[in-house]
Parts: structure tokens; C-alpha cells; sequence
């Protein structure tokens, strides 16, 4: 962690401007659906083959939910770094060979770019070498839902189950994978740009050659992100893991997406707006170059630090600053070796 961003974080700061909020509240946003749905999950897997944890490729490691990570322990799982065309690429071969070293097969997606064949190849990739069934029929028919012959087949079906953080996506994953298949359905799975679309468990076939249901969840977050995890909780907040409700200010998020950009030298953003990466000002004077290379202005003739902050980071959410890589990824990895 630089600096700069370190002294954003550090405890007890006070965001400058407008904003009004204490860093070392924490972060939490763990509704009820999370929670119900996170012991369902868990009585299900037993019955389930293989599973899709996905992760966003701009978070590699902030979007691990350590919940999941304990219950996945003695499963087959697929980690999908989806979203791969807004991250860096030149991260992708470290974090495949720190992964493939411990055994953990990985793909990195992008649901909205890739083909059908690359969705077809992500399904064959799960079914392929997978053990064989156990679980007599009625336990597999509950945890697939159900479904047109599901029992008189029921051994040659394989079950999969896709998880992980909110917002990373995981309902277009599935709507590719069946358009892929050509399975159809009447209704797609609902997607959204915010957290939180989906919030039952349900299955859908999503292959029919060979047999493949997929479980849905919703995506479930941390109960809690204490204040030592601040910089992952604000690296959540700005891939919309989290609400933006539950940080009432967007300045703060907005100083911090800036301090990154610096350590990322991400030159040619920073220079349109008039920010010199290398001269260390204070962060609202940075929001405040910003609110003057845009023109933005409150009705009383004052420069809109909160216009300019809601810029910044719609402008990152949408991939048009260019393709980074939020988590610092060497030290993730020094870290977890």
C-alpha cells in the first residue's frame, strides 16, 4: 500500500470536504438473504460436482470471500476471474502460476465479450474428469430443483453450483453459458449493475450435450470489513460489490481510486484532468482539479467536488480509464506464500 493511500486509510481520518465519514466504522452490508442463503448453500454442496467460484479480475483477491473459501475446502472448484477485459492482462499468468501451483484450476472470462464457444468449453472444462455420482436420485433431483427427466438420468447429469461475492457476474455467466448450449427457456436470469439482483437459490439447465445444471446463488459478502480490510472494502465498493449506499459519501472512494491510479501510473487519465502523478498534494485537491478540467459548478458558484467524485468513478466502473488492476497482485501473492 503507497503512502498516500495508507494515509487515507489510517484510522480515525476524517474525509476532507463535504464528506463526514470515519474510516474506522468499518464496512458492513449483509442483508438477511445473504445469510439464509449462505446455509442453504452449504446443505446443498454435498450433493454438487464442481463449482464456479467467481471473482472480479479487477480484485482478484479482494473478491474472495473467506465464508466460501471454508466451505469449498474438499470441493472440485473452477475459480473465474470474469470481467478479465477491464483488469490489467499482464497480471493473468502470475495469478494462473501462483494457483496452478496449488492444484486450483482457474479460467479468466469476460461473460460480456467471450464467444458461445468459449462458454461451451468453460462447461466441458467443469464436466471433464469429474467423479462420478453418489448421492442416491431424490438428493441429487432436490439439489438441482428438479427438472424434465432429471431422475431417469440422473447419473450421466452433472451438478454444478456458481458463487461468489456480489456483482462479479454471475447471472450473465449462466445466461452465456445456456444461449451457448442452446438450451432455451422462457426467461433469462435477471442481471444488473447493482449488488444484490439476485437473492434465491435456483437451478438451471444450462447444457444438454452433455447434461449440466447449474445452481445459482445470490451473491453473499462478508458479514463484516473490519478496519485493517478498509482498502478491500473500498476496492469492492468501487467494482459495485457493495452498495454505494452503504458508503454514504463518494468523495472518499473517489480519493482513494485517484491514489491508485498514481501507484498505477495511469498517465494518460490523470494528465487529461490536470493531475501531475508525480506531485503528492492532498486528495481534495486533486477531486478539486478534476471539478475544474470538467467545469463542474454547485448552483452557488462553488467547484462540485461530489460531481467530480461520481466522474472518477463511473468513468472506472465503466473500463473507459483503461484496464487496471485494483489489487496490488505481487504482494497477494508474497503474502499468501
Amino acid at each position: 500500500m503507497s503512502a498516500a493511500i495508507s494515509a487515507l486509510l489510517r484510522p480515525g481520518r476524517t474525509a476532507v470536504g463535504r464528506c463526514n465519514i470515519k474510516m474506522e466504522s468499518g464496512i458492513s452490508w449483509y442483508p438477511g438473504h445473504m445469510e439464509k442463503a449462505t446455509h442453504e448453500m452449504a446443505q446443498r454442496l454435498k450433493y454438487i460436482d464442481t463449482v464456479f467460484e467467481v471473482r472480479d479480475a479487477r480484485i482478484p483477491f479482494s473478491s474472495i470471500n473467506t465464508t466460501l473459501e471454508q466451505m469449498l475446502q474438499k470441493k472440485r472448484r473452477i475459480i473465474i476471474f470474469n470481467k478479465a477485459d477491464l483488469a490489467d492482462p499482464a497480471n493473468e499468468q502470475k495469478i494462473t502460476d501462483f494457483y496452478t501451483s496449488n492444484r486450483q484450476l482457474v479460467k479468466f472470462f469476460s461473460a460480456s465479450n467471450d464467444t458461445n464457444q468459449d462458454c461451451m468449453n468453460l462447461i466441458r472444462f467443469a464436466i471433464n474428469d469429474a467423479p462420478k455420482k453418489k448421492a442416491p436420485t431424490r438428493q441429487i433431483y432436490q439439489t438441482i430443483g428438479g427438472g424434465k427427466n432429471v431422475e431417469e438420468d440422473y447419473r450421466s447429469v452433472h451438478s454444478m453450483m456458481i458463487m461468489g461475492v456480489p456483482n462479479v457476474g454471475k447471472s450473465t455467466i449462466i445466461n452465456r453459458m445456456r444461449r451457448a448450449s442452446g438450451v432455451t427457456h422462457k426467461n433469462n436470469v435477471k442481471t444488473g449493475a447493482l449488488p444484490g439482483v439476485t437473492r434465491h437459490i435456483t437451478a438451471f439447465r444450462v447444457s444438454e450435450d452433455p447434461v449440466g445444471y447449474l445452481v445459482d446463488t445470490p451473491g453473499i459478502m462478508l458479514p463484516r470489513i473490519n478496519t485493517e480490510d478498509q482498502e478491500k472494502g473500498l476496492n469492492l465498493i468501487l467494482t459495485r460489490a457493495i452498495r454505494d449506499s452503504v458508503i454514504v459519501h463518494p468523495q472518499t472512494v473517489a480519493e482513494f481510486l485517484i491514489e491508485k491510479l498514481k501507484t498505477m501510473n495511469a498517465l494518460d487519465c490523470l494528465e487529461e484532468w490536470g493531475i501531475d502523478p508525480k506531485v503528492d498534494v492532498h486528495p481534495n485537491d486533486n477531486l478539486l482539479t478534476i471539478a475544474k478540467s470538467q467545469g463542474m459548478m454547485t448552483a452557488d458558484g462553488q467547484y462540485n467536488l461530489e460531481t467530480a467524485s461520481a466522474f472518477i468513478i463511473d468513468k472506472y466502473r465503466k473500463g473507459e480509464l483503461g484496464r487496471f488492476t485494483l489489487d496490488d497482485i505481487d504482494m497477494e501473492i508474497k503474502l499468501r506464500t
